[in-house]
């Protein structure tokens, strides 16, 4: 029975001058299910080969012209990795020999049997197979050490990552800008994972943690006895980066000895270790990181121009988190389920108002400081680290804003904040105050533009969830603390039934889980504002 044939079957050239051998080819290898197509000569070959991509190619040696030895050096030419099987005459061993050197993949001398055809296809093909299955995997693996390991699908990470599958292949000095936890490294991770150096070493090196009599021993190395303590000679950390990549982290806080023989090294491919007399030459690519203003530190003297116009050949400034709030969630549960598998943690489920707090704050660190939190979070299995954190942090900065800065002056309404830790209670019956916004300069008018400005990215039903969210968290808490913590007194002044309001209580856990409304005794029950019971969350 014939098989039937298929797009995704083996496709097999056949070349032959002789249409009689091209039919029994044909024949046999249909039969066994193969795709085939013909060609009379190498020039037609190769004309068929830049048309379609072919799995195998069997071709006979002797033909006008060109002959398949001519062929299979072109066909490797264009794609090392192209199978070709050749057909040769009884007694030419020493020319089945030549071929395989020139890279055949195996011969069929003349007389053959069919079996011997099919066996020698089907080996061909199996690693032909393996082949695909291990460029696929490679490109896999480049993918997890490129792109993998950053998070995020806003529009200015697009960005980023499209400069990044740029500038990678090519062999150019990259500049990453950016405020401290953005994920410098990770990008100069990628673009070396990215690039042809990424099977030789990639070397990181923290300007600004190396005291500045070591910075230069660390770069360049040292002979022996260059100072007191050089008991060996030791390779410099652009020496180790030979045909790699080397990364140089924080380099806005070189001394202006060091730039200068960074600059050398940019620009003559070349340095002495300390202490050394001969000249070194590396092939090194540059990746460097700041998250200082390069262009202030020149006009203040404190870096050179030069050096900056060297190593500013390509910038990827990256975007601080929170100018990408839409990314916030993808990172949550990445570090959360990275944080449970490490800790030997059930899959942790986040409450809403935890979800809410971490939209609404500002990030001053960053991606790292939201890592740092679900790993607390997860290890203390308390979402209230958050709010004691992120005050703890900023407190040198934080302060309590005024009475008329919570609500407005018509009617009362909490503004709900734009960034900055959340609202803390104050434990009396004072309203909850909010901590002040972190951005310096950041006005009122910019507090009450939160909705536009933080949820933009986000898909409508889920923006206008989190906001309505926040905003009735931080009312009820507020509207309870005006009224002392009297639930009647609270229902009548928000025009609500008290019922009605004790259940959005209850809701946003703004009430103790141990208090119920059936008997009617939360009536006169005062209660903090903001405070919950035992396996409750922190409010807004």
């Amino acid at each position: 029975m014939t098989p039937v044939l298929s797009s995704t079957s083996p496709f097999i050239l056949l070349v032959d001058d002789e249409t009689s051998v091209l039919y029994t080819l044909e024949a046999v290898l249909r039969k066994e299910g193969y795709r085939t197509e013909r060609a009379v000569s190498a020039s037609e070959a190769l004309a068929r080969i830049e048309e379609t991509v072919f799995d195998l190619i069997i071709s006979d040696v002797n033909m006008p012209g060109e002959s398949g030895l001519d062929l299979l050096d072109a066909v490797k030419r264009r794609d090392p990795e192209s199978l070709m099987v050749l057909i040769t005459a009884y007694g030419s061993e020493a020319l089945a020999v030549d071929a395989m050197k020139r890279g055949a993949y195996d011969y069929l001398p003349k007389p053959f049997a069919n079996d011997d055809l099919k066996l020698t296809v089907r080996r061909a093909l199996e690693k032909r197979l393996l082949q695909r299955e291990n460029r696929l995997l490679r490109e896999r693996l480049v993918e997890r050490e490129g792109l993998g390991g950053i998070i995020g699908g806003s529009e200015g990470m697009q960005q980023v990552y499209e400069l990044i599958e740029k500038v990678a292949p090519n062999d150019v000095t990259v500049l990453i800008t950016g405020e401290s936890g953005t994920g410098k490294e990770l990008v100069a991770n990628a673009i070396h994972g990215l690039s042809p150096r990424r099977s030789d070493a990639f070397i990181r090196v923290n300007c600004a943690a190396l005291p500045e009599n070591l910075i230069e021993s660390e770069l360049f190395g040292f002979e022996r006895g260059a100072f007191s303590g050089a008991v060996a000679r030791r390779l410099g950390k652009f020496e180790q980066a030979d045909h790699g990549t080397i990364f140089l982290d924080e380099i806005g806080d070189m001394t202006p000895a060091t730039q200068t023989k960074i600059l050398r090294i940019l620009q003559e491919r070349e340095f002495e270790r300390i202490g050394g007399q001969s000249v070194i030459k590396v092939d090194t690519r540059v990746i460097a990181a700041t998250n200082r203003d390069l262009s202030k530190a020149i006009r203040d003297g404190n870096f050179r121009e030069d050096l900056f116009y060297r190593l500013n050949v390509v910038n990827i400034q990256l975007p601080p988190l929170r100018d990408r709030r839409s990314d916030i969630m993808s990172l949550v549960w990445h570090f959360a389920a990275r944080f449970c598998e490490k800790f030997h943690k059930p899959p942790r489920v986040f409450s809403d108002a935890f979800i809410a707090m971490l939209m609404q704050y500002s990030w001053p660190g960053n991606v790292r400081e939201l890592q740092n939190l679900i790993e607390r979070v997860i290890i203390l299995e308390d979402e209230n680290m958050f709010q004691s954190s992120a005050l703890a942090v900023h407190s040198s900065r934080a302060a309590l804003d005024s009475s008329t800065d919570e609500t407005s002056s018509a009617g009362g309404t909490p503004i709900i904040p734009r960034a900055g830790p959340p609202a803390v209670a104050t434990g009396d019956s004072q309203a909850t105050q909010p901590v002040k916004p972190d951005s310096a300069g950041m006005s009122h008018q910019n507090n009450v533009n939160f909705v536009s400005d933080a949820v933009l990215d986000l898909p409508y039903r889920e923006a206008k969830e989190m906001v309505l969210n926040g905003f009735e968290r931080k009312f009820f808490s507020a509207l309870l603390s005006k009224a002392d913590g009297n639930i009647s007194k609270a229902a009548r002044a928000a025009g609500m039934h008290r019922k009605n309001l004790y259940m959005k209580l209850k809701e946003h856990e703004i009430l103790r889980r141990d208090q119920t409304e059936d008997d009617g005794s939360v009536d006169d029950t005062n209660f903090e504002a903001g405070t919950t019971g035992e396996g409750s969350k922190s409010n807004i």
